[in-house]
């Protein structure tokens, strides 16, 4: 259950572009309404299920207030080096760059919580690098536009590990409901905080900016991160970060089929890598009878 519970969190992470053209509006702005929006939805159900009839001292326990804190912080700068990158450099060399962060969260998870990293999870490494390699590797060019985007993918890859490693070590002490909220209205307050500064609008957008930031709210986020921090709980966290390079594949086919882009070979040839590297990610997790 908790393995077809990742193929959604990831296929609803893989539909943010879709959503974020629809808004059409600045990044600072949709990071605050998707991170507040969310924060007030997971507040409601975190409340429902954890806070009647107990303080805020009892919901929210002493042990991982720090470590969600952290949590939050670095899922923001994930999120604004990420854009950074976006508007800086290639959609292509983003991308190859940031899926570096399994790396960064493999040496992490060795120092933090001491979990092997096993030959077949290696195998599994190396074919879902070739299919990333294979679905974007023909528009490679590191001479395109800057060092400075290409070197914020790789940071945003290092945020985005640590963003893991402190959300498994908080999710460890509290439940998801309760540390999802922590982390949205942390990293909300720091997007405000960046948008105020550079004087970003945050009001009267049209409508399809509005349909936007609720499609990311309900799908990217609570469908998708908030999905993804709860199995963290339950998943090597190893196995996640190599889980989700099937991210790009996922993107790529619903691309075709709501915007009629063609899959060309190398997209098939990814398709194809991207099924071997999950058929092996599987295969050590089953019990022998």
């Amino acid at each position: 259950m908790n393995h077809f519970l990742f193929l959604i969190a990831v296929t609803c992470l893989s539909q943010s572009p879709t959503w974020i053209r629809l808004a059409a509006a600045p990044a600072l702005a949709l990071g605050f309404w998707r991170l507040f929006g969310s924060s007030l939805v997971m507040l409601g159900i975190a409340y429902w299920t954890q806070g009647r009839g107990k303080s805020w001292r009892e919901i929210v326990p002493e042990k991982g207030r720090t470590e969600t804190l952290f949590s939050g912080a670095f899922f923001f700068l994930h999120l604004w080096t990420y854009t950074l990158s976006a508007q800086n450099t290639t959609v292509a060399n983003c991308m190859i760059l940031f899926s570096l962060n399994p790396l960064f969260t493999a040496a992490g998870s060795y120092l933090a919580f001491k979990e092997k990293f096993t030959p077949r999870l290696g195998f599994a490494y190396i074919f879902a690098a070739l299919a990333i390699y294979s679905l974007f590797g023909e528009h490679i060019d590191f001479r395109s536009n800057g060092t400075f985007g290409d070197v914020s993918a790789i940071v945003s890859a290092a945020f985005y590990s640590a963003y893991i490693i402190y959300s498994k070590k908080a999710r460890t002490h509290m439940p998801n409901s309760v540390f999802s909220v922590g982390l949205y209205i942390s990293a909300a307050m720091m997007f405000l905080m960046v948008a105020l500064a550079k004087d970003i609008q945050l009001l009267n957008y049209p409508m399809n900016t509005w349909l936007g930031i609720a499609g990311l709210i309900v799908f990217s986020t609570l469908l998708g991160h908030g999905l993804f921090t709860y199995l963290l709980a339950h998943l090597n966290i190893n196995w996640m970060s190599c889980g989700k390079l099937i991210e790009p594949a996922i993107a790529a086919l619903m691309a075709f089929v709501i915007f009629g882009e063609e899959l060309s070979t190398n997209t098939i040839k990814a398709f194809a890598l991207t099924a071997a590297a999950v058929v092996i990610l599987f295969a050590p997790w089953k019990k022998k009878a």
